[in-house]
């Protein structure tokens, strides 16, 4: 006998994954004809034109240099690429993992996100909206540094946040977890929030997960950090990576990428968001307004739901339960970078646990016997549903901007560069010369002269406060 329920679930899924494919076909191709950024990409070129990888491996295993920073694979996997798979195809290669990661990133968000129906199906909709729309996405995207090491990190967190919601562990799925892990922490030092979502969801019992695996990962962390402050650095120099000075100011840059993530303020060190909302600039308010009400109704999802301690809700609270720790070893790193991708991690929780949220208060509305609680909580869904949504689309904008401004900086600036920087030009000018009509191959107009006059107004500023100081008339954003 056909199983209906079945189908329509295959049918939903369908629907789900189709959804997804099309928004990251479209994003995808926004970040592929983007050229590589100028600066950061190029010193990395460069670096590596002037010393071998056994060198590089040297440096960052056996003999590394007392930086506050180390990320011993990000420049020895970098230079593996430039030197063996790029050869000469740059902005095909690198451009080309950075495509494959954002459809690697989705393909696994969506995976997470089981739709029963078409309310759910909605739900995630808006679940991949927030992914895609938070601003911190945006610093996964816009360049190479050297290659896409953000859109990595994410993916391996959503990798493992998807062998923990697995029915039944196996062998090889918690090795897989826990080699992930410890790429990603070597990767780079963010990367070790994916170790901690193993370890706590292993604690917490999620059906992926157990406890010995989760023990091995954490002795394997101890042991990286053993060598990482006896070995490379010590613990003090990390004082000379903060941005902040004074107590009030280490404290302020550990809070903000907490309230980063959940309202979207502050951003890039100063409040930018509360203060030109309050001045009446649309994307402020909707950024202000998205942020506020989904965190909101994050806490009153979690709170009903615990109260009544669904069994097939507990999986869900678990989830819930690693989004804190994200949140607080996104903290760490605040002193360290005011950087608007620093909590980026903490975002692939935050919108795993948002689609719990969305779906349940879909399911509240449908429930809702008086009227006016009724429009009520359709009001909200809907305005969350709009407010996503014209960030998600703003940051199609963001990413034409950066385009935009990286071939301007290969037309008019790149020269200057390889000139005024430690490395011989006899080496540099060939390959700026070699990669500039690479990069200027394909002319981009400024997003102001594609996207009507409108759709500027209203996303002007939404991603870059510390670039897009000037708006369409001229006035200091």
């Amino acid at each position: 006998m056909l199983d209906y329920r079945h189908l329509a679930a295959s049918h939903h899924a369908a629907a789900l994954y189709s959804y997804a494919l099309l928004l990251a076909l479209g994003l995808s191709y926004a970040a592929y004809i983007s050229p590589l950024n100028v600066n950061d990409f190029l010193m990395h070129l460069f670096m590596f034109e002037t010393q071998s990888v056994s060198r590089t491996f040297q440096h960052a295993f056996i003999d590394p240099p007392a930086y506050p920073e180390w990320r011993p694979l990000q420049l020895l996997t970098a230079q593996i690429i430039y030197k063996f798979l790029a050869q000469g195809h740059e902005h095909l290669v690198f451009k080309g993992m950075l495509v494959g990661s954002l459809f690697l990133t989705v393909g696994l968000f969506v995976r997470l996100l089981e739709v029963r129906s078409w309310i759910e199906v909605l739900a995630a909709a808006i679940a991949l909206l927030v992914l895609l729309g938070h601003h911190s996405f945006a610093g996964a995207v816009e360049g190479i540094y050297p290659y896409g090491v953000e859109i990595v990190l994410l993916a391996c967190e959503l990798a493992v946040l998807n062998i923990l919601l697995r029915r039944e562990p196996s062998l090889a799925s918690q090795t897989l977890a826990v080699a992930i892990s410890i790429f990603a922490i070597l990767l780079n030092e963010k990367g070790g929030l994916v170790g901690v979502t193993y370890i706590v969801g292993s604690a917490l019992r999620l059906p992926g997960g157990t406890r010995r695996s989760a023990a091995v990962l954490f002795a394997v962390y101890l042991a990286i950090l053993f060598f990482r402050f006896l070995w490379v650095s010590p613990p003090s120099s990390l004082m000379g990576r903060s941005a902040a000075t004074g107590y009030l100011g280490i404290a302020f840059d550990t809070l903000a990428p907490v309230l980063n993530l959940l309202i979207s303020d502050p951003r890039i060190g100063e409040f930018t968001t509360i203060p030109q909302a309050v001045a009446g600039r649309p994307w402020a308010v909707i950024y202000l307004t998205s942020s506020f009400f989904l965190s909101a109704l994050i806490v009153v999802w979690a709170w009903f739901t615990w109260q009544h301690a669904e069994e097939s809700r507990r999986d869900e609270l678990k989830v819930a339960a690693i989004l804190p720790f994200l949140l607080m070893g996104s903290a760490m790193f605040g002193p360290f970078s005011r950087k608007d991708y620093v909590p980026i991690m903490a975002l692939a929780g935050y919108a795993v646990v948002s689609f719990y949220a969305l779906k349940w208060l879909f399911a509240e509305t449908l429930r809702a016997r008086r009227l006016a609680a009724y429009w009520l909580l359709l009001a909200l869904a809907g305005s969350l549903a709009l407010s996503w949504s014209i960030r998600a689309a703003g940051l199609f904008y963001y990413l034409r901007h950066q385009a935009f401004n990286y071939q301007f900086e290969w037309a008019f600036r790149v020269d200057r560069l390889g000139k005024t920087h430690e490395f011989d030009p006899a080496m540099t000018e060939p390959i700026i010369a070699r990669l500039r009509p690479q990069a200027l191959s394909r002319p981009l107009n400024h997003p102001h002269a594609v996207f009507p006059r409108q759709i500027m107004r209203l996303m002007l500023g939404r991603e870059c406060p510390e670039v897009c100081r000037k708006s369409i008339d001229g006035e200091d954003d």
